[in-house]
């Protein structure tokens, strides 16, 4: 356990500027106070309160790199000193703290938060979506992130003919940069997502009036600008914590009326945000946007893609600011490790079973199986949905054995929108069916309320 908690100390502790903290080890407590290895590990936990991290978070956002030992005990006076420097031992100017603890960066357009190595290479983002007209209809940049080690764009539009263009070209007073397609996404005829990507250093010199050349169609010019730092999460808008959870917002104006918020959320390992309530994530369990004034205001629905950490709204009234009540949310996490289920299959008509499994720490019972046919079967599932727990299961995928998703149907209750019934194949005299169950969507519950969005 020790070994661990010192890999993330010196994991956040890397990406502290050295040059900021020098002799900082050297201050002393006052009253000759002795810091023992006990009090040392008060400290640790101390410096991580006071930034608002969650150690376990901080310790997987970059790998440590190799320190000697001695050198370790030196940084960790250091750096623990640097971040209580207001408490009762030891004192800095405020100008000094606040520089130590710029770590993160928001991308907008892309809807994340990374760490911020070194506050002088900070990285270069559009502020917001930039859109055109040219051959290909209406072309949305959705997002630009350009780093030292290279960059990425974002694009969307409404014809899929776009896509056939494999790359773009990024124009700087520093010259042009050939970015090239890395996915594309598209539904129908209609619209569609692609993103770009460029190996390589661009100068950041002359990004702010950079434009782009897509096919035949230039747009811009793009006003790039450093990407927007914080000391945590919270600090880049409202914010609030339910069961462990952080939530933040951030408010992008993007014409007169028209406001986004990206949701951003502090989860561990592989979890993402499947869905804040967007859409109700079961009966009763949908996000509220009010204005200053108390007026309920609506929210776009998704065109195309569904992004459930974004949301478009208008206001009208141009309300200074904005509260947000989010009364669940559901997490999906692939990290989980699949659970083989193997149950029984009769020649003909149902059958009652009580197969019992569980994933992620949750109970699921299989009730009944019926062969519809010689080659479906339909399974009656039960995973034990409860509104007042404080995490429930709604659902899971099903997976063969080598991890692949598997093909098959569900219905859902109409009220939980928990998984009630599959449909899966079997072949004409099989006798049992195994599957593996994996990606639990989890719904905790809040609320979540972010009381003064701006």
């Amino acid at each position: 356990m020790a070994q661990t908690e010192d890999k993330n100390i010196f994991a956040w502790m890397d990406r502290l500027n050295q040059k900021d903290l020098d002799g900082v080890e050297e201050i002393d407590p006052y009253e000759g106070e002795e810091v023992d290895e006990a009090a040392w590990q008060r400290i640790r936990k101390r410096t991580f309160a006071r930034l608002d991290f969650d150690e376990e978070a901080v310790g997987q956002l970059k790998e440590a790199k190799p320190y000697k030992k001695a050198s370790r005990r030196k940084w960790l006076a250091a750096a623990c000193a640097a971040v209580i420097l207001s408490t009762t031992f030891i004192s800095v100017s405020p100008d000094a703290r606040a520089e130590l603890k710029k770590v993160l960066q928001f991308i907008p357009g892309f809807g994340f938060v990374q760490q911020n190595e070194d506050s002088e290479q900070r990285a270069y983002v559009l502020p917001k979506p930039e859109d055109s007209i040219g051959e290909y209809g209406k072309i949305t940049v959705e997002g630009v992130l350009i780093q030292r080690s290279g960059g990425q764009i974002s694009l969307g539009g409404d014809n899929v003919s776009a896509t056939a263009v494999k790359s773009l070209i990024l124009v700087t007073e520093q010259g042009q940069f050939e970015f090239k397609q890395s996915n594309a996404l598209w539904g129908g005829g209609g619209p569609w997502q692609a993103m770009y990507y460029y190996e390589g250093s661009i100068p950041y010199k002359g990004l702010e009036n950079a434009t782009l050349r897509f096919g035949n169609t230039t747009i811009g010019p793009l006003h790039l600008t450093k990407a927007e730092t914080a000391d945590d999460l919270a600090g880049f808008g409202s914010s609030d914590i339910r069961n462990g959870i952080r939530i933040t917002g951030i408010v992008t104006p993007l014409d007169v009326n028209i406001r986004k918020v990206n949701l951003l959320t502090q989860l561990s390992g592989q979890q993402m945000v499947d869905s804040h309530g967007k859409e109700p994530i079961a009966e009763g369990l949908q996000l509220q946007l009010t204005d200053n004034q108390g007026r309920a205001l609506s929210i776009k629905k998704d065109t195309g893609f569904i992004k459930p950490r974004e949301l478009l709204f208008d206001d009208p009234t141009g309300a200074d600011n904005y509260q947000l009540v989010i009364p669940a949310i559901r997490i999906v996490d692939p990290g989980v490790k699949h659970v083989k289920v193997t149950l029984p299959v009769p020649e003909e008509g149902t059958r009652e079973i009580r197969v019992s499994s569980q994933i992620a720490g949750f109970p699921v019972e299989f009730t009944r199986i019926e062969r519809v046919s010689a080659e479906s079967v339909r399974i009656e599932v039960d995973t034990h949905f409860d509104y007042d727990q404080q995490r429930t299961l709604q659902n899971y995928r099903l997976f063969t054995k080598d991890g692949v998703s598997m093909s098959y149907t569900s219905k859902q209750n109409e009220r939980t929108l928990a998984v009630e019934t599959e449909w899966l194949s079997v072949e004409p005299g099989q006798k049992e069916i195994s599957f593996y169950i994996g990606e639990p969507h989890i719904v905790v519950k809040g609320p979540w309320i972010l009381s003064d969005l701006q």
